[in-house]
């Protein structure tokens, strides 16, 4: 079992507890600090998700639709 060092909360954890880059290297920040990172930016940035939302799903209804049948009959 090997450790490693958060960046951000400077606390060695297990290996296991670290994402994999797309090169297959560990990321440096564990997955609970970046957890919390991503929700500290989706609400600092809620209303850019919210319009993009918007915009997407009044250009796609019949997406939007089939995707809705689909989930409540399956």
């Amino acid at each position: 079992m090997s450790l490693k060092l958060c960046s951000s909360c400077n606390k060695l954890k297990s290996a296991e507890n670290f994402d994999l880059n797309s090169n297959g290297k560990p990321r440096k920040q564990c997955l609970d600090c970046r957890s919390l990172a991503k929700k500290a930016y989706y609400t600092a940035n809620a209303n850019v998700f919210k319009s993009r939302q918007h915009k997407y799903r009044s250009l796609n209804p019949e997406k939007i639709k089939s995707q809705i049948l689909w989930t409540r009959y399956h």
